[in-house]
This record gives structure tokens, sequence and C-alpha cells, in this order.
């Protein structure tokens, strides 16, 4: 897992870098509230599919990527929380 920082300074010119070679790319993020890193991977091409944890801002996901799969990683725990 790298910071937010980490990723715009190392990463995201790598991602971007193989996103403009593809048709569609996807993002996986580990951490449980990608929300820091959403408008970087929002600066992105392409993208087709956000893989985030369950507190991240679901509604700013998708007004960020209405066109992409979004899929939410759900804690076992998190679900007998929400029900």
């Amino acid at each position: 897992m790298v910071s937010p920082g980490q990723y715009e300074t190392l990463l995201l010119r790598l991602d971007r870098r193989l996103a403009e070679a593809f048709r569609s790319f996807g993002i996986h993020n580990c951490a449980w509230n990608a929300n820091p890193y959403l408008s970087a991977y929002a600066s992105l091409p392409n993208v087709a599919y956000v893989d985030m944890g369950w507190n991240t801002d679901l509604r700013r996901a998708r007004e960020l990527f209405p066109q992409a799969r979004r899929a939410v990683i759900w804690k076992r725990a998190a679900s007998r929380w929400m029900t």
C-alpha cells in the first residue's frame, strides 16, 4: 500500500502509460477507503473498472467514473454491521 502522495509522485505516470496503451484500464485499491486516491484515478484515460473498499464515498466514485464498473470490497464484519 502506498500513500496518495506516493501514488501521485511515483506510480500515477506509470498507470497513465498503461491506461493509454489499452482501450480499457482497471484499478484496484487495497484500502478500505479509496477517497484520497479517486481524483488521481479520475485523471487517467480509459478507466473501465474501479475496485475499492466499502468505506469509499461511492456516490463520488459514481460521479467520477460514470461509465466504469465499480466494485466494492466488502468486509464480512461490515456486512454484519450493515444488516
